[in-house]
């Protein structure tokens, strides 16, 4: 817990952070804004609760998001690369393990405080614009449906933050770690997309996983089973914290 509070602390007085969510926020007023105009013009229900807690959020993710966990993931163990840091860490604590564990954990943390944040706000936003241009909220999905979507939504930016800490290992460097993430992300979707790439293959890629949760929370057709996607998203949750960690712990950083 002392390491992890440490960690925190040091996350709050990184800028970066601060501004990841600032964007985040700005984005999803933005985006809940632009659909309450389309909405009015349209003559079209708009987001009521629940429905404007996951507005936002999901719109920041299909925009912007993943890259910001990319960033968010990477920079934390990156930066003590760049400043050259690692020595003073690693000689001030027994266990090398538990000091990049405790990264990881808190990392996950503030990204979870993060779209409960976002969350939030997002639904404050739809609710002040939905009673100021007098639109109706329509139907509204359950509450358990709502907090499932957040849920797969989170653990999809979570696994981004992941494979973006990995790579920054990996590569000792902030910059090569967002740059790996992005490339592997684009390779991701890409065959997704592409028809000549067998089933085979996309059941255990990410884009395909997370789509089908979703598809499966919204009870339409998913294109694959419900423990392939489960399991894919927990593989890429944590084999990048376990290779990580083994490279780390093997490392010389004299």
């Amino acid at each position: 817990m002392a390491l992890m509070h440490t960690e925190l602390i040091k996350l709050g007085k990184r800028w970066l952070g601060w501004l990841i969510l600032g964007a985040s926020l700005g984005l999803a007023t933005a985006g809940v804004l632009l659909v309450a105009i389309l909405s009015r013009r349209m003559q079209e229900s708009f987001g009521g609760f629940p429905s404007g807690l996951v507005a936002g959020p999901e719109l920041v993710a299909q925009s912007f998001g993943s890259m910001f966990m990319l960033v968010l993931g990477a920079v934390p163990v990156g930066s003590e690369y760049g400043y050259d840091t690692w020595k003073n860490l690693v000689a001030r604590h027994a266990s090398r393990v538990r000091l990049l564990a405790a990264k990881w954990l808190t990392l996950l943390g503030v990204l979870l405080l993060g779209v409960i944040v976002v969350s939030l706000w997002s639904q404050g936003v739809a609710l002040v614009l939905g009673s100021m241009l007098d639109l109706p909220a329509g139907e509204q999905p359950a509450l358990s449906q709502i907090l499932l979507r957040l849920g797969v939504l989170a653990w999809f930016l979570a696994v981004l933050a992941s494979v973006g800490f990995l790579c920054a290992t990996l590569t000792r460097s902030s910059v090569g770690g967002i740059t790996i993430g992005f490339v592997w992300l684009s390779l991701d979707g890409l065959l997704t997309m592409v028809e000549r790439v067998p089933m085979a293959v996309k059941r255990w890629l990410l884009t395909p996983a997370q789509a089908s949760l979703n598809a499966a929370i919204a009870g339409q057709p998913a294109a694959l089973p419900l423990w392939n996607s489960l399991l894919v998203l927990l593989l890429y949750l944590l084999v990048p914290l376990i290779i990580a960690l083994l490279v780390f712990r093997e490392r010389d950083l004299t």
